[in-house]
C-alpha cells in the first residue's frame, strides 16, 4: 500500500506525508527553522505520547508553514 501524499507547503508538489516539504522547498527553510522541526520531530519519534513534545512538534511546524505563508504572500520571511 502507497504511502498517503499530501502538497508540499512551499510549492504544491505531492510529496509522502512522512516529509513536510519537497527537498527543494525544505532547502530554501532558514536553517534555525528546519533544525527546529527536525529537533522536536526527533524527540516526538522517542515518545509519542508525550504531550509537551506533541506540543513542541506542533509548534515547529506551525512555524514552517507561517514561513512558507510569508514567502507566498511576499512578506519579507
Amino acid at each position: 500500500m502507497a504511502e498517503p501524499m499530501h502538497g508540499c507547503p512551499g510549492c504544491g508538489t505531492q510529496v509522502r506525508r512522512s516529509m513536510l516539504a519537497c527537498r527543494t522547498c525544505w532547502a530554501l527553510l532558514p536553517a534555525d527553522v528546519r533544525d527546529r522541526v527536525t529537533r522536536a520531530w526527533r524527540a516526538l519519534r522517542g515518545d509519542r505520547t508525550n504531550q509537551e513534545l506533541r506540543a513542541t512538534h506542533r509548534r515547529a511546524v506551525i512555524a514552517v508553514l507561517t514561513w512558507y505563508r510569508g514567502r507566498r504572500s511576499g512578506a519579507t520571511p
